[in-house]
């Protein structure tokens, strides 16, 4: 989709409202978003998150992705990938801290594939402002397809269903220093696994375990906070990959994010994200570029203990990642001090 410059216009009017206000809300940290792209949702991707929990301190959360993909792209080898659909990534989680600096998160995601139902929408959107359709247009409307194939055979292939499990990440990060009155810097190193939940024969989850180190760091001022991220994943190729031939590649990922108070409860979130293509043994530019996001959003109080999460991300280069996604999330803290 367009639009990126009139939103970059009400950003720029969000944060210059921000800068006068005058009971600021707490800076909480960035927003848990991923690439929805269907290939990178079944390898391990280590979130960026809020770090510094208290010990004993407990978040609750209930995340939401719902993507729109359209990409096709082929080479004279053989090898081709095609995405058409909606996807919607919904997951539970529970992040804990623990003594001597220590949190660990726990999240059950599950997946839903559909042809959906926003393919006329988006070309009447595009035909209105004059923005190009890709070839959308010239597609049957509202169908599903995820397909990768390498050198004429099906390497991954995600089924259009209601329902599905995906694979469970387990993640644990260690503070390893904390803010001073000269220098309010926290970081923090973490490492996980993913557990092999999901249907890898349906194309929601890779059947093998997934493992992944990162750093996390973020630097606050009273109404600001800057936070970054940089991990990788030593991801596992499913066992149809396998048999083509063709190996999912590690993926090395990073993000920056910044946050502002717009007025009392309500703060403004800036994200973006990179990740290395999981498919670069396809070895053309709209399966192998690498995925780069930006995030837009608000992140709203709704109680003591209680905010609220929206955004809308896009992909910053064309014919890499999804159209757009669509990010709500709850979050709920039932322990700790605030």
């Amino acid at each position: 989709m367009g639009g990126f410059g009139s939103r970059w216009i009400q950003l720029g009017m969000l944060l210059v409202v921000g800068s006068c206000t005058t009971t600021p809300s707490p800076i909480r940290g960035p927003m848990r978003v991923r690439s929805q792209h269907p290939a990178q949702l079944t390898v391990l991707n280590m979130v960026p998150t809020q770090i510094g929990l208290a010990p004993g301190e407990t978040q609750l959360r209930w995340t939401n992705a719902y993507s729109s993909l359209f990409l096709a792209g082929t080479d004279n080898r053989g090898n081709s990938f095609e995405m058409d659909g909606e996807n919607w990534r919904s997951a539970a989680g529970v992040r804990i801290g623990l003594d001597y600096g220590f949190e660990i998160d726990v999240e059950i995601p599950i997946g839903h594939t559909t042809g959906g139902f926003l393919d006329s929408f988006i070309v009447n959107w595009h035909d209105a402002f004059g923005f190009p359709n890709r070839g959308r247009d010239t597609f049957p409307k509202n169908q599903y397809i995820t397909r990768a194939r390498f050198r004429g055979q099906t390497a991954f292939d995600v089924a259009e269903s209601d329902i599905e499990l995906m694979d469970v990440p387990i993640e644990l990060a260690w503070r390893f220093w904390e803010p001073t009155k000269d220098l309010p810097l926290r970081a923090a190193v973490r490492t996980a696994i993913e557990l092999p939940t999901g249907n890898h024969r349906r194309g929601f989850g890779n059947g093998k375990v997934d493992a992944a180190i990162g750093v996390m760091g973020e630097y606050r001022w009273e109404n600001f906070g800057v936070f970054a991220h940089f991990d990788h994943t030593f991801a596992a190729t499913p066992g149809m990959a396998e048999r083509a031939g063709m190996e999912f590649r590690d993926v090395t990922s990073g993000g920056l994010t910044g946050e502002m108070p717009i007025w009392d409860g309500w703060n403004a979130v800036v994200q973006v994200e990179w990740e290395r293509s999981t498919l670069r043994d396809l070895g053309f530019s709209r399966a192998a570029d690498d995925h780069w996001n930006l995030w837009t959003g608000m992140r709203v109080d709704v109680g003591d203990r209680t905010r609220l999460e929206v955004s809308l991300g896009e992909d910053l280069e064309s014919f890499i990642g999804p159209d757009f996604t669509i990010w709500i999330a709850l979050l709920h803290r039932v322990a700790g001090s605030k």
